[in-house]
């Protein structure tokens, strides 16, 4: 194996998020590490090519294992320091903002080669290349005289005097681990005596990981920690986005070194991997909801894409589509009433489960907007060869009535008060039987691609941790969760607490509802969704409309943290709204050290 062993010499590590300049990264990004490595070799009079071969052969190992102590994220403080930008000899305030827009150019740039998206990777990365270029066209401009400098700008001048200058917030994002150690380990890498060498002479040279307060000493070794790996690759779920080398990535520094020449702006050129915490694996006999059945997915085509308010307003207008296009009488899968000879009137529901409508929303990531990305009709765990062809045959006949003739199937939502009624159009994004243990068929799209939410592995891995995407219609009105007496309040959430509870025995996910533990609110506990409408609530917010049954009668909503007793499979639909897709759930990993 190959560890790479790196001391906090001072106990403390400074260093940014990559996406997010006020939180601190941890774990050390081993990115970070492998470009101080270049950093140490290339700053030798004469570098050593065998170094050079060992920095080539360590970026083809992979990511590494990480072995880490827990974080203590020190308090953010905004620190005033001088200004260092030579910008007096332009008038004040003038290409202040270059460097702002070089950086907000690069924070695009790394969003965008997140996604994976490859138009919008060159379109950022031209941008960035266009706010280069206005940083170095305002620096020459702000050391250049052209002898009709104001008297504004004279005063200006004498701001770079140490005395005069100004000073600018900065902030330095610490992390204080209970372990001033940390190790990335290769288990399965297998250098030479060589290599080994070449990289413990590279890493006796890096000073510095992160800020430049934050000093270290490092080494390189056959031997690895006796501790487990804290962060290993691979996963989604409860999934750490890091920085990890990759073959090229030694060119990829030296050409960027070449662009910038050490200075500002540059970006660091990496890879990004998902990391997890190891742990036991979740049984395979994790519990099967009662809407636990076949997927078919239609994913939405063109733009704009729905959000997250909408997300009611869709279900129920693809239901209706639905019903439209089925055969008569409609199956009851499909209506959820029965079926009833000479029935004249409204026929009662059905005592069983039948098609769920779920939007499909991006969720789940610190950069999701709740945007709906598709739609998932779902049916039951226990579902007929009879009910799966009733289904399709309607969305069959769905699609074929798209008079252009392209087979999209189109969706019309109502218009709301003083707007017009919108069309949207979606494509079929293939079906999935898993529960029957036969091959997903899944269609390879641009779109299944892109957007992970529009799968149905996202929504149903195993898990005892949910967290609700849609809010849950509960079963009962549980009073004034926003009342100013605390006794009334505290009786409304309980309330509301138990009937999200039975919502989950109700959908087969718990044997008793004293079994799961709740916590309620009315936001989202997931970044980028909206809140619960609740009378005036938050006004100004983004929220889910408010749920009513067939009948007309109101349901209390809120968002909910789920935890069962037992590991569950998705999906996770609870609450009187399910079948319309309210109450819809991501799993997540369990909270640890609380």
């Amino acid at each position: 194996m190959l560890a790479i062993g790196i001391e906090l010499l001072a106990g403390r590590y400074t260093a940014t998020q990559f996406n997010d300049r006020s939180r601190a990264e941890w774990p050390p990004h081993p990115a970070r590490l492998y470009s101080a490595m270049v950093a140490a070799w290339a700053d030798s009079d004469n570098p050593d090519p065998g170094e050079r071969a060992a920095l080539c052969w360590l970026e083809e190992q992979g990511a590494p294992e990480i072995h880490c102590g827990a974080e203590r994220p020190r308090a953010v403080v905004t620190h005033f320091v001088p200004v260092n930008d030579a910008t007096a000899l332009i008038p004040r305030g003038a290409g202040r903002s270059t460097y702002a827009l070089v950086e907000g150019a690069r924070l695009a740039l790394a969003r965008a080669e997140d996604t994976g998206d490859g138009k919008a990777v060159n379109r950022a990365a031209a941008g960035l290349v266009k706010a280069r270029a206005k940083a170095v066209t305002d620096a020459a401009r702000a050391g250049s005289l052209t002898g009709h400098e104001t008297a504004s700008i004279a005063e200006g001048v004498l701001e770079v005097l140490p005395e005069r200058r100004g000073k600018q917030g900065r902030t330095y994002p610490t992390v204080i681990p209970d372990q001033p150690a940390v190790w990335f380990t290769w288990p399965e890498a297998q250098p030479s005596p060589e290599t080994v060498l070449a990289l413990d002479a590279l890493l006796a040279r890096v000073g510095r990981l992160g800020h430049s307060s934050t000093l270290v000493s490092c080494r390189a070794s056959q031997d690895g920690p006796a501790s487990k790996p804290v962060w290993v690759p691979g996963g989604t779920d409860g999934a750490a986005r890091i920085r990890v080398p990759r073959k090229g990535l030694i060119d990829r520094l030296e050409l960027a070194f070449a662009a910038h020449h050490g200075e500002e702006p540059r970006t660091l050129p990496a890879a990004m991997l998902n990391y997890r915490r190891p742990g036991p694996s979740l049984p395979e006999s994790a519990r099967t909801p009662l809407l636990g059945g076949d997927w078919y997915v239609l994913g939405f085509a063109g733009h704009p894409l729905p959000a997250a308010p909408q997300a009611l307003a869709l279900t129920r207008a693809a239901r209706a589509a639905l019903l439209h296009h089925a055969a008569e009488p409609v199956p009851e899968v499909i209506s959820g009433h029965q079926n009833r000879a000479r029935s004249t009137g409204p026929t009662p529901p059905l005592e069983k489960p039948h098609l769920a409508v779920i939007p499909l929303l991006n969720a789940g990531h610190p950069q999701s907007d709740g945007t709906i990305y598709g739609i998932a009709f779902v049916l039951p765990a226990e579902c007929t060869g009879e009910d799966r062809a009733a289904v399709e045959d309607a969305l069959r006949s769905w699609a074929a009535a798209d008079r252009r003739g392209s087979g999209e199937f189109i969706l019309h939502l109502p218009a709301e008060p003083g707007s017009r009624p919108v069309e949207y159009a979606l494509m079929d994004l293939g079906m999935d039987r898993g529960l029957d243990g036969q091959a997903s068929e899944w269609l390879s799209t641009s779109l299944t691609s892109r957007r992970k939410t529009t799968t149905r592995d996202y929504w149903c891995r195993p898990a005892r941790r949910w967290l609700t995407v849609t809010p849950v219609a509960l079963d009962r009105f549980p009073g004034n969760l926003l009342s100013r007496d605390p006794a009334t309040r505290d009786r409304a959430e309980a309330e509301a607490v138990a009937s999200v509870a039975r919502a989950c025995v109700y959908a087969g996910l718990a044997d008793r509802a004293e079994d799961v533990r709740v916590s309620i609110g009315l936001t989202a506990p997931l970044t980028g969704l909206p809140a619960v409408r609740v009378g005036r609530y938050a006004p100004g917010q983004r929220h889910y409309p408010g749920y009513r049954t067939g009948s007309g009668l109101p349901r209390g909503c809120v968002h909910a943290e789920i935890e069962f007793p037992e590991p569950v499979r998705g999906p996770v639909l609870i609450g009187a709204g399910r079948y319309l897709g309210y109450g819809l759930c991501l799993p997540r990993q369990p909270r640890t050290g609380r």
